[in-house]
């Protein structure tokens, strides 16, 4: 989170903060739902050097400048305290700028919005055309976010030249919150749009599913139930501020708490996949782990376990050894220990640990 405000205060710019709703809730496809952004000018990012990320260079947009045959354009500078490294002209009156290490993006009153590479200045492609005009915009490593005033939101990779998110509307997020705005935004290392609104839901887009996925939102009440108190771990779940205050407890019975707990832990797994996250991911699955050895489920744990075994020799091309490139018999054996601690799993403990041992001594692969 730390990242994104500090995206939003040195670019200039706020969330767009403001939605109109049509009959039903929904805002109408051609219904503004966000004011258009207007960042005060000249605007200026710090961005970090691409080798050195203690180097922060300054990149600069100014308008009005004025050319031969009474027409202004704007120009993007590039400097490191005297040293002007590159400057480009772009056509056009510039209303807002976004800039990571790697490239630098200006859109104009005319919604064309021109790439440059943060490290030459060079153009990286003609000017792409917006449908509507921008009320939010983030760069983030090779990565371009843009949301337009009618809540169109698109991801283009810029040094691939592909769009990764096509005009997706943001209209049912905001549905049924009146007054939310957009807290902050995030691009995954998929190109895949990451936002969190002041209601504290987070949402990602996934291709696969075509669709947004609630990760998490403080009102959750199976969160709020759960009576798991550990830290978040600093990943992206904890960069886009979902994590829930989960020392409010409700006056509930054992089994409501664990099952909050259960189902908690599980939704942050999931969350984590969705985010391919490895450190969150693991951070979560020894969470879980631990619990369901404290709690003796062992149906739940036999499962788990029997996922990050897989087979013991023999030939199965279905079974992928890893996971978020975490090798999943290295997690069961974080896993096992869990059990140990318990009398009543013994019996698990020893079947597991005794499987792992002869696929680990005899070098047996799922494949193999």
């Amino acid at each position: 989170m730390a990242a994104l405000v500090a995206q939003k205060e040195t670019s200039g710019h706020t969330a767009a903060n403001a939605h109109q709703s049509a009959p039903g809730g929904v805002p109408h496809r051609h219904q503004a739902m966000f004011p258009a952004l207007k960042q005060s000018m000249p605007a200026t990012i710090k961005v970090a050097h691409l080798e050195d990320s203690k180097v922060l260079r300054s990149i600069q947009l100014q308008t009005d400048i004025p050319v031969p045959g009474s027409r202004t354009v704007s120009k993007v500078r590039c400097s490191e305290e005297e040293t002007v490294f590159w400057e480009h002209l772009v056509s056009g009156r510039g209303v807002a700028l976004a800039a990571s290490s790697h490239v630098v993006c200006v859109v104009c009153e005319d919604r064309t919005l021109t790439a440059l590479s943060c490290v030459t200045g060079a153009k990286l492609m003609p000017p792409l055309l917006l449908s509507w005009p921008v009320a939010h915009m983030l760069c983030k490593g090779s990565c371009l976010l843009v949301l337009t005033t009618h809540g169109s939101l698109h991801v283009w990779d810029l040094s691939k030249r592909v769009c990764t998110v096509r005009d997706e509307s943001v209209a049912l997020l905001f549905r049924d919150t009146a007054g939310a705005t957009l807290r902050a935004s995030s691009i995954t290392d998929e190109g895949l749009p990451l936002l969190t609104l002041t209601t504290g839901k987070s949402y990602l887009f996934s291709k696969e599913l075509g669709s947004w996925l609630l990760l998490t939102g403080s009102e959750d009440a199976v969160a709020q139930c759960s009576d798991h108190h550990a830290s978040m771990p600093c990943g992206g779940q904890g960069r886009s501020e979902v994590a829930v205050n989960l020392k409010l407890q409700l006056a509930a019975h054992v089994r409501v708490k664990l099952c909050s707990m259960l189902v908690w832990s599980y939704g942050q797994i999931s969350a984590s996949m969705a985010l391919r996250s490895s450190t969150e991911y693991r951070f979560w699955t020894l969470t879980l782990a631990r619990y369901l050895a404290t709690e003796g489920l062992e149906t739940r744990l036999k499962d788990l376990c029997t996922q990050f075994l897989g087979p013991i020799g023999g030939n199965s091309q279905s079974w992928e050894p890893t996971i978020l490139g975490l090798d999943k018999r290295g997690l069961l054996q974080e896993v096992l220990p869990f059990l140990a601690s318990n009398l009543r799993l013994q019996r698990l403990f020893t079947e597991f640990k005794e499987q792992l041992d002869m696929a680990t001594s005899d070098g047996l692969l799922p494949n193999g």
